[in-house]
Formats: structure tokens, C-alpha cells, sequence
């Protein structure tokens, strides 16, 4: 059996200090590699956000003990420059000032340039994700960078290995919420795969001494890669032809087996009834927009067929509104997906503002990701191509449409029934309420 560690963290968000958006997980998660210190070879991790200076300074340590450290991260441009928070020093509570999360980005991004440390090395992953030439104009903190995964993988001079994810960004000036953080050990086949997914990003990015911040990315070149053999760790990546399409396709299979019980919980929901535009796929059909029913629409056919069936998500709107609840930028598609939830049988939907873990419960099935279920995470486009944008004038952008994502499988009835506990006290929290 593989050594699993699932927790969750309950933010305060009401805490902004150097420890980030998560600090037990954080604190956990630096603990545990400083022990290992003498065992890592290879540390591989990729992060949507890299800012957190205790972060920065464990995995120093590591590097200064012999391991190599490969930290994947996106360009400076963005990272948040507004809305700067006093953040406090966790140790006495004293205030450091107010800062924005580029200011601490900025920070290590520099101190890594400096040091000239021969076994850590930061990476810049440009990829932008785009379908659309009515977005508004990129800014920074606003830029679509793909890689909005949180995972690592480590491995032993042993040659065992562990891979993780995280559902937190880890990040100082991120608000708290609520997290989850996954951690296995690998057998082969899940080593080739978290290998070779960090071997495509270490393919697909610039060193942080080579990268021009300057730089045109809106036509960065994609090398792809074949997808690994299926195993329980599992990616989805522009690097991967169709594998977010392929994401939503094992969820459908897992899902129109259940027979007990379906749980979906993410920061958002709305995989459901969407289209996209045909000219950016391989496809070939007469129509211009190419439709997909999405993963959800399963899972209202299986909660009609009589398996109990709950979502617990951060954002919501119906027909009436966002009743008090976050209001998601894809309203729409939320409100279709309510309106069919609404009249499905065996349907429980639960809303909590803090929401961010993201993860699946089908039977004893536990699907662990750094994804969220909305329409973009399931959209493989090979072939965008924008000449200019109805927003901002003189650009353009050609490319890939994917997002970096990450998705553990494992099937275990005291996993799954652990996570269901984790489920039932966060709809137990005051902060949470009942729509359906």
C-alpha cells in the first residue's frame, strides 16, 4: 500500500503574516523536508506563486545540503501589485509593513539571481492560456499564465520518491481559506509520469538568468511530449496533447460507475453544457463551436439515478442572484448548472466563502487536484490564433489553450471516508450555506 498524508487546513482570513496563506501546511511541509534533508536527491517544484521566504529558506537549506532544488514559477509580471495588506511577523505578531505579493516575489526572485547557488535553480514558465479577443487588457497581476498547479516531487538516493499537491498557493499576502494538501509515495509507473511531467516543464521554461522580463511570451512555443502510461498521479499540461479533455473523460468513466455516494468540492463549479470555438481544434465539423455536455452533467444523471450527491463550492449563482455568496466571473454557466442541480433528485449544494480545496469523492475513489471544475480546466485548443483583441490594441497571441494541472487518483474506502469527515465539518461550519 502507498503511503498517503491528507490534511486540511481552516484558514483564518483574517491573518495575513510571513508565513503565507497556509501555515500549518506550510510549517508541515518544511518540517518534513528539513528531516529528509540527508535522503533527497531531486526536489521538483512547481508553484503558481513563489513568494514565501520560508519556503525560499528551507528549500536552501536543502540545496546547501547537496540536493537539487528546481522551483517552477511564473514571470513577475504576474504576480499582484495592488491592494498592498500589513503583514505581520508571525513570531510576535509585529508589523513588517504593508506589502503586495509582487514585493515578496520580488524579493526572492532577486536573492535566487544573486546567490549563484549551483543546486538551486528557478524556473519561468511564460505559457499564457487565451481563447478569447474580448478579454480585458493584461495588467500586471492580470496576466492568463498557465501554470496554476501547486505540486512537487521528490526523490530519494534511495530511488523511492514522493509526489504532492496543494490546493494553496502557499503565498504571503494570499488570503486564508480553506486547503488541502495531498502527499504519496510512487511506484514506477507514477514516477515516470511525475518525471516526465517535470521534465516538460523543465523543457517548456527559461532559467531565471536567461528569462527577459521584456519579453514577447504571447507566441511562446510549446514542445510537446507523449502522455506517460496511466497511473494514479496524473497532469494535464500544454505540453500534453488533449490531456485536460482527457482529465474530463476518466472523471465521466469514474463517475457513471458510482454506486454509493458523489462528492464535488471546489473553489468552482460549472463544467457543464459549454461550448468553445471549433477553428482553434484538430476538429472537423461545420459547426463553429464545438459542445460538450461536461463531467457535471454525469453526475446530475447519477444523483437522478438514485446515489446521493453533494457540491461544496466557494462561488455560486442562480437565476435569482448570488444570494450573499461570491459571485463567479462565468455566471451563466453557474446558473444553468443550478437551475438542472435544482431539479435533480439526491442533490445537496453547500456554498462557503473560503472554499479552496478542490477535490472528488466517487464511492471509495478520491480524486486530490489542484484544479478547479469549471469548462477551462477541460479545454485542450492546439491551434489559437487571436490577430488582435477588442481591448488591447496592437497585440496579439497564438498558441496553446491549457492550463497546468495536476490530479492524484486513489481508491480507498478509509481515504475516501476520511475526506468525507473533512467534507462534513466544513459544511458544518457557520460559514457555510445550504442552496439545494
Amino acid at each position: 500500500m502507498p503511503q498517503i498524508k491528507l490534511e486540511f487546513e481552516f484558514g483564518d482570513p483574517s491573518i495575513y503574516d510571513d508565513l503565507g496563506c497556509s501555515p500549518m501546511l506550510l510549517q508541515q511541509f518544511c518540517k518534513w523536508l528539513s528531516s529528509q534533508r540527508e535522503k533527497i536527491s531531486i526536489l521538483e517544484i512547481a508553484l503558481y506563486l513563489f513568494n514565501n521566504e520560508n519556503l525560499y529558506s528551507t528549500l536552501k537549506d536543502l540545496a546547501k545540503s547537496g540536493c537539487q532544488i528546481h522551483i517552477y514559477s511564473i514571470p513577475l509580471e504576474g504576480y499582484d501589485d495592488d491592494k498592498p495588506i500589513n503583514i505581520k511577523n508571525h513570531k510576535n505578531g509585529l508589523s513588517l509593513g504593508r506589502y503586495t505579493k509582487l514585493y515578496f516575489a520580488n524579493q526572492i526572485y532577486a536573492a535566487i539571481q544573486k546567490s549563484n547557488n549551483p543546486n538551486l535553480h528557478l524556473h519561468i514558465v511564460p505559457h499564457m492560456y487565451l481563447r478569447s479577443n474580448r478579454v480585458r487588457a493584461f495588467s500586471r497581476g492580470n496576466m492568463p499564465y498557465s501554470l496554476h498547479c501547486k505540486t512537487f516531487f521528490l526523490r530519494y538516493k534511495t530511488g523511492n520518491a514522493f509526489a504532492g499537491l496543494t490546493s494553496s498557493n502557499l503565498a504571503v499576502r494570499d488570503a486564508q481559506k480553506i486547503e488541502m494538501a495531498y502527499v504519496t509515495s510512487l511506484n514506477q509507473t507514477e514516477i515516470e509520469s511525475a518525471a516526465d511531467f517535470f521534465d516538460g516543464l523543465k523543457e517548456n521554461s527559461i532559467l531565471i538568468d536567461d528569462f527577459n522580463p521584456f519579453g514577447d511570451y504571447n507566441h511562446f512555443q510549446i514542445i510537446k511530449r507523449s502522455i506517460p502510461r496511466e497511473s494514479k498521479v496524473l497532469y494535464t499540461a500544454p505540453f500534453y496533447e488533449n490531456s485536460a479533455s482527457i482529465f474530463e473523460d476518466r472523471l465521466i468513466t469514474m463517475v457513471k460507475r458510482a454506486k454509493r455516494r458523489i462528492v464535488v468540492c471546489a473553489q468552482h463549479i460549472c463544467a457543464y453544457n459549454y461550448t468553445y470555438p471549433k477553428e482553434y481544434t484538430a476538429q472537423s465539423t461545420d459547426e463553429m463551436y464545438v459542445h460538450k455536455d461536461g463531467f457535471l452533467k454525469d453526475v446530475l444523471s447519477m444523483a437522478n439515478a438514485g446515489i446521493p450527491t453533494t457540491f461544496l463550492s466557494q462561488t455560486y449563482a442562480d437565476s435569482q442572484g448570488s444570494h450573499g455568496c461570491r459571485s463567479p466571473e462565468n455566471k451563466s454557466a453557474f446558473i444553468k448548472f443550478v437551475a438542472d442541480a435544482r431539479n435533480t433528485s439526491n442533490c445537496n449544494y453547500y456554498v462557503n466563502p473560503n472554499l479552496h480545496a478542490k477535490f472528488m469523492i466517487i464511492d471509495n475513489i478520491v480524486v486530490a487536484t489542484t484544479c478547479n471544475f469549471t469548462p477551462s480546466q477541460f479545454i485542450y485548443l492546439p491551434n489559437v490564433n487571436i490577430p488582435s483583441f477588442e481591448n488591447i490594441p496592437n497585440t496579439s497571441y497564438s498558441g496553446i489553450f491549457c492550463e497546468f494541472g495536476a490530479y492524484f487518483v486513489q481508491k480507498s474506502q478509509m481515504l475516501a471516508d476520511h475526506l468525507v469527515a473533512y467534507t462534513d465539518s466544513i459544511i458544518a461550519l457557520q460559514t457555510t450555506q445550504r442552496m439545494l
